[in-house]
């Protein structure tokens, strides 16, 4: 493949993995091809093409894709599939504007009746609060609805909690509203820098045995 003729347009995909990038124009429906990356967006269980403003698995194919992870060729099956797409392991979703959004990770899904609710999203919502300085959101397991999220703030004060949760009422679906808010001094992080869902749910987990013991 050469390099494109002038006014064939290229697609960036600089830092895909940030919450709420725009990763410029897309080929979904159209299955039009652009140089450097095809991109689809697929339904995660059944892998078939998404409308517009659903949620799915990013997934890129291209001539400069990677050929696999060095020495790990089971990693390298997981990310890859038969046909040749790359799965991005990013939740996204294609705007009316043709524009795809990155939404999340697809590991940090919390399935809550059959429901997918992306983690980021719960943080990012309840990151506009005015007294919310930080958020963190895992699952918990739940008998009746499998996991529950549950969601950890910097920031207000303990009590405030209530007050938060009536503000979310109409800004979050009926089915992603957190079983508990915790106000927290501080969220624990990777050595990364990154959030710890894993530390923070093992804590919360553990909280909660001790009380009911």
């Amino acid at each position: 493949m050469g390099l494109p003729r002038p006014g064939h347009p290229i697609l960036s995909m600089h830092a895909m993995a940030r919450p709420g990038l725009s990763c410029g124009r897309t080929v979904i429906r159209s299955a039009r091809r652009f140089f450097i990356v095809t991109i689809a967006l697929l339904i995660l269980i059944a892998l078939s093409p998404l409308a517009p403003g659903e949620v799915g698995e990013l997934q890129l194919r291209s001539p400069h894709s990677f050929a696999g992870y060095l020495g790990d060729p089971e990693r390298t099956q997981a990310r890859q599939t038969a046909d040749g797409w790359i799965r991005s392991g990013d939740l996204a979703c294609e705007g009316h504007d043709g524009k795809v959004r990155i939404i999340g990770r697809l590991d940090h899904v919390i399935v809550s009746g059959g429901e997918n609710i992306a983690a980021e999203e719960l943080e990012a919502v309840l990151g506009a609060h005015p007294g919310v300085q930080a958020a963190l959101a895992f699952g918990i397991p739940d008998e009746k609805w499998g996991e529950r999220p549950v969601v950890w703030l910097q920031g207000p004060s303990p009590g405030d909690e209530a007050g938060i949760m009536e503000w979310l009422a109409p800004r979050l679906a009926r089915f992603k509203q957190p079983k508990a808010l915790v106000v927290v001094e501080a969220l624990p992080l990777t050595g990364a820098g990154k959030l710890d869902r894993q530390a923070a749910r093992r804590h919360f987990l553990q909280t909660q045995q001790g009380e009911g013991s």
